[in-house]
């Protein structure tokens, strides 16, 4: 049965620095800081402080990823998965939302994965952030990286102007400082330090049951629609 592609885009923010510079400032080896996104129906979907955003595949100020991922083919249509965006860009995924730490652009990619095929990202990119805090370092940089959000420039927001070829020129960073009214509060710790992982009120936890129900959801909207359309 035929569908559609879904890849995981990979993108070093670093642009190289912390596979040099991470073993002499952390005592570990980490090879980048990863950003991800889910690319489906010819698009790039990711979640940054905007919120949900989507752009031309590699169309944000970090050109083209570093790895590509294959996650499998999908069997949803784009029209119930822009529905499920929607959704998640309203609750467990608006602007509000974001952190860097507990919160993020790999959160939002190994959600959407699991949704679309029932496969999830690499753990390392989504383990990143208990790597770092779980050195001595790391602790200590870490009131500097809450106050930080990831939004690369060249989206638009999802439920916006359908075209990504018309927009604000983006900034050449992808880092900016998080306003006050998008910084939660710091994630609880167990005893090794690690931070753990965020409840969200819409987590999706049975993912089957949400495309169900997504799907229900369309196909009733197509009966009321048709019923209109006889009488």
């Amino acid at each position: 049965m035929s569908g559609s592609p879904v890849k995981l885009y990979v993108y070093d923010l670093s642009r190289g620095m912390a596979r040099s510079m991470s073993l002499p400032l952390l005592g570990r080896q980490i090879d980048g800081i990863w950003h991800t996104a889910i690319v489906v129906f010819e698009e790039e979907f990711f979640f940054g402080g905007g919120g949900i955003e989507s752009c031309a595949p590699g169309g944000t100020i970090l050109g083209p990823p570093d790895s590509v991922h294959d996650l499998g083919v999908t069997q949803i249509t784009r029209e119930i998965f822009m529905d499920y965006l929607s959704e998640l860009g309203s609750s467990s995924f608006s602007g509000e939302t974001y952190h860097l730490l507990q919160h993020n652009c790999n959160n939002f990619s190994s959600e959407v994965a699991q949704f679309l095929t029932g496969n999830d990202v690499p753990a390392n990119i989504t383990n990143l952030p208990n790597e770092v805090l779980s050195t001595p370092f790391g602790q200590m940089i870490r009131p500097m990286i809450e106050s930080m959000s990831v939004s690369p420039g060249g989206g638009q927001p999802v439920g916006g102007p359908p075209s990504w070829r018309v927009r604000e020129p983006a900034s050449s960073s992808p880092w900016t400082p998080q306003s006050n009214s998008r910084q939660t509060q710091s994630a609880p710790q167990s005893s090794s330090g690690q931070t753990q992982p965020q409840s969200t009120p819409a987590k999706h936890s049975a993912r089957k049951g949400d495309r169900e129900a997504i799907i229900l959801k369309d196909v009733k909207v197509r009966n009321i629609a048709r019923h209109q359309h006889l009488s």
